[in-house]
């Protein structure tokens, strides 16, 4: 017996995995030729006391050849990935194909909920791709895969971006008491995901704890507003971020996000390990 059939669904729990493409595997379709060739997956770890890290690179699983629309992982059963997952795609495809290409699409009801959807769906499996830093617990998956709708811990905006290129970020937060360590098994993190997909540029955060109030957040930072469902929708096309602003975002977003969580029911938050 393979080791692909001894490993475990991520979602459900059943023996044997297939390949997820994060992207979906409609996104290698319409791959333009000048997208890169190998996906760099570069890792940043910080090591050693709260208040004295140290930044450390290192390589991730996904720095291998192919473009990064084209990266997939094991970790998900042939019944998810046929069954729950591939509709929520189905009903994300259209809206995707339009923003991917740079054509903005009015937000209403139906659109927020397929993007959000399938925004939360890719920032649950990307987090696999380091599992040092996966910090989602298991229950919320599972209620996500029974469910089928976000759960009022998520953020998700999207954007805009001038040019034509696909790159993930992500940037995982460990929530905890400064006098208390943050041990790897307590999984109190909060995993902030930036993701651009053609001229599309989505973000999500999940919260282990009651959720602060961000809407101001993603304004401030360039996204229209899709959760919490209590957001009200801006409307209107945001403008669209230019050469490395994506890049960039990651520092500022998780920066400013310390700040609200630091002044929100006690929160503190720093780099996990």
């Amino acid at each position: 017996m393979t080791n692909q059939f001894k490993q475990r669904c991520k979602y459900c729990g059943a023996e044997g995995v297939t390949a997820e493409h994060f992207f979906g595997s409609w996104a290698k379709r319409s791959l333009r030729p000048y997208q890169p060739t190998h996906f760099d997956h570069r890792l940043i770890k910080f090591e050693g006391p709260v208040h004295a890290r140290s930044r450390v690179p290192a390589l991730g699983g996904l720095n291998r050849p192919g473009a990064l629309r084209r990266q997939s992982l094991k970790i998900a059963c042939r019944e998810c990935n046929q069954g729950w997952m591939k509709r929520i795609l189905d009903e994300a495809l259209p809206y995707l194909k339009k923003l991917t290409e740079g054509e903005w699409v009015a937000i209403g009801e139906a659109e927020r909920i397929a993007v959000s959807n399938w925004l939360i769906l890719f920032s649950m499996s990307w987090e696999f791709a380091d599992v040092s830093t996966q910090v989602i617990p298991k229950n919320e998956r599972e209620r996500f895969r029974v469910e089928g709708l976000p759960t009022e811990r998520w953020t998700i905006g999207i954007g805009r971006q001038d040019r034509y290129f696909d790159n993930v970020y992500k940037r995982t937060m460990g929530v905890g008491d400064p006098k208390v360590p943050i041990r790897p098994e307590d999984k109190r993190g909060m995993p902030l995901t930036l993701m651009s997909f053609g001229h599309l540029v989505g973000v999500s955060c999940y919260f282990p704890r009651e959720i602060p109030n961000t809407d101001g957040w993603l304004v401030r930072h360039g996204f229209e507003p899709l959760l919490p469902s209590q957001m009200p929708i801006y409307g209107g096309k945001p403008k669209a971020m230019s050469g490395n602003a994506v890049g960039d975002r990651i520092e500022s977003m998780s920066e400013s996000l310390r700040w609200i969580c630091l002044g929100f029911a006690g929160w503190f938050t720093a780099p996990r390990p």
